[in-house]
């Protein structure tokens, strides 16, 4: 239990020292207004005029390796979820610690990243192979998404 405590603060902490700021809501502008789904209060990922956000080759070796073990885990026990789970755990500091962007990119990936260490957070936590096959495919879900939206 203190082991979790202590990555999620040392995560905390890596994205705080990142330089993230939330940015304000303001409904009177539109362009802001649509960065939000404001059903679920989860951030609307968004393209670089039409291109995908270039995110720096060291967080990208993390992404990269942590897509691979996603595509490769075959396991269906509750091990072996929670397995996989401290193993993106790992990634996600990596990734936090390697952090070297700046604006708009920078927000964006925090975006994306949040989310998806909860979703790992999530694996972890789950009680049962059922809840874990489905905690694995929102996994699965948001690293496609990644993938949409960053290269």
């Amino acid at each position: 239990m203190k082991s979790r405590i202590i990555i999620y603060l040392t995560v905390i902490a890596l994205l705080s020292a990142c330089g993230h700021k939330q940015s304000e809501h303001n409904h009177a502008d539109d362009a802001v207004a649509e960065e939000h789904d404001h059903d679920s209060g989860t951030p609307v990922l968004e393209l670089d005029s039409g291109k995908k956000w270039v995110v720096n080759p060291e967080m990208m070796v993390h992404i990269r390796n942590m897509e691979k073990d996603v595509k490769q885990f075959d396991g269906t026990s509750l091990s072996a979820y929670k397995e996989l789970s401290g193993k993106l755990k790992e990634y996600n500091l990596q990734i936090t610690a390697s952090c070297t962007m700046k604006g708009k990119s920078h927000e964006e990936l925090h975006d994306w990243l949040l989310p998806f260490i909860d979703l790992t957070k999530k694996l972890g936590e789950s009680g049962s192979e059922t809840q874990a096959s489905e905690n694995f495919n929102q996994v699965k879900k948001s690293i496609n998404t990644f993938n949409e939206y960053f290269e």
